[in-house]
């Protein structure tokens, strides 16, 4: 049978490497937490089946079907709420509300800019030997100018 050299000279760079390794594997399962009584923003959608949730970017807050009438007025408005009693039955996970109260329209912290007369084409460009690349286009049809940041338009996956 062979038999392997060892270094003893590595050993303290092979624990460097393995505690970096773990604190990184930690740090990203920390990053994710659960989530508690509070506010909760998001625009109130009723899905095909009459599931009411709270969409916010890449976040769905699910809220109680007993609870989801209160918000009916709200469909397709972002709005407000303070959560008293919050379920998330795994962590990472989604939400469901149980108890909260209205606050009101959710909090305007974005900076808008006005698209009025701006017209966005995006144009797929697949080759058989290339990499998937697309073709993204503004055009200002609009009296006004209007200053757009190349790096705010993009795609999302």
């Amino acid at each position: 049978m062979p038999r392997i050299a060892f270094n003893r000279r590595l050993l303290p760079t092979l624990w460097i490497v393995l505690l970096v390794a773990f604190s990184c594997g930690f740090i990203i399962t920390a990053h994710a937490g659960p989530r508690g009584p509070g506010k909760y923003c998001g625009v109130v959608i009723f899905d095909r089946w009459d599931t009411c949730f709270l969409l916010s970017g890449p976040y769905i807050t699910y809220i109680s079907d007993s609870e989801k009438d209160e918000l009916r007025p709200y469909k397709g408005k972002a709005m407000q709420v303070d959560a008293s009693n919050v379920f998330q039955p795994q962590n990472p996970g989604d939400a469901l509300i149980r108890k909260y109260k209205i606050i009101g329209p959710a909090p305007d912290t974005h900076r808008w800019t006005i698209l009025d007369g701006l017209e966005l084409f995006a144009k797929s460009v697949f080759g058989p030997h290339s990499a998937p690349t697309f073709l993204i286009e503004v055009r200002n049809n609009g009296s006004r100018t209007v200053e757009v940041d190349s790096h705010e338009v993009g795609l999302r996956s």
